[in-house]
């Protein structure tokens, strides 16, 4: 991350050599093909090696993964949510052309393997919900499969729906919105209830 000049170019000029060699390994094989495809936007960027240093972490539909703070971690394609706890800085690693403070990276990265078995949550089934355990207390997050019933919903703190599939409409009060895949509703702790109904796959934030 710290290299500059001559040091740089020389370790980078050593990766694209190794674009077009054979790799013996299937992980070094696919990080050097990632490597190369972020090559095509990112050229000369030292985040061409981060491939090679973090793992690859492929999630299908309705599954979801937990990851703690100072964890380095890129999305590198495909569509999904990501709660946050709060926060106030984003310290960018590479593949950008943005500002990178790489001392400040560094103070707030854990240098430490985790193994991708134990990033991915196992969901707990109760009813028409799937709760996934986030080890946490910043915020929750669960699946709600909603069939055409009206259900009854109170509220422990703000919340945020998002529509993932489907048609929901939600009552709150006077207040009334139907939202479709691909929209949300933000729900004020004092809202107190609401009722949800619609045929439509939710992805439900709280605390």
């Amino acid at each position: 991350m710290s290299l500059q000049g001559v040091k740089k170019k020389l370790a980078l000029s050593q990766l694209y050599a190794a674009y077009t060699q054979p790799a013996t390994n299937g992980l070094v094989s696919e990080a050097l093909e990632y490597s190369k495809r972020f090559y095509q936007h990112y050229a000369d960027d030292i985040g061409l090696f981060s491939p090679l240093m973090l793992k690859t972490l492929e999630l299908s539909p309705g599954e979801a993964m937990f990851l703690g703070a100072e964890t380095p971690h890129a999305y590198v394609e495909g569509t999904a949510p990501e709660i946050m706890a709060n926060s106030d800085n984003v310290l960018r690693a590479g593949l950008t052309l943005k500002h990178i403070d790489v001392n400040e990276l560094i103070d707030n990265t854990q240098f430490k393997e985790t193994k991708p078995s134990t990033l991915r949550l196992t969901p707990i089934n109760k009813g028409n919900k799937l709760l996934f355990p986030v080890p946490v207390d910043d915020f929750s997050f669960e699946i709600v499969n909603l069939s055409i019933i009206d259900e009854l919903h109170y509220l422990r703190s703000a919340e945020i729906l998002f529509c993932i599939s489907g048609s929901a409409t939600i009552v709150s009060g006077d207040d009334k919105v139907t939202i479709q895949k691909g929209e949300s509703v933000f729900f004020p702790y004092h809202t107190g209830q609401y009722t949800y109904k619609g045929k439509a796959t939710l992805a439900r934030a709280f605390n």
